[in-house]
């Protein structure tokens, strides 16, 4: 049995996309890898199984698997104004007692 081992530089032409690409999708789990020594691989059946995952029939993107960014709005927790500076004698640690 020969099993062909792509390089990610290999994997990230296949994809027509950038190495840091491929990595970000190893990270994620979504695509398998072979350790070769001290190299990481990936083999053209992970490559075919990472096309049939993310392949979609209307020609439609794939949904969105990022969490936003930061939440909206509404969710945040409400701001508290922070307490006015107070003139006088600025208080230092080693002056506590």
């Amino acid at each position: 049995m020969s099993v062909r081992l792509h390089t990610l530089d290999e994997a990230a032409e296949t994809f027509a996309c950038s190495r840091r690409t491929v990595e970000r999708w190893i990270a994620a789990g979504e695509l398998a890898t072979v350790r070769v020594g001290r190299t990481v691989r990936v083999s053209t059946t992970a490559l075919d199984r990472f096309i049939v995952a993310h392949e979609t029939t209307t020609g439609e993107p794939p949904p969105a698997v990022r969490k936003p960014l930061s939440r909206p709005a509404a969710a945040r927790a409400p701001r508290v104004p922070a307490e006015p500076a107070r003139p006088g004698r600025v208080v230092r640690m080693w002056d506590r007692a």
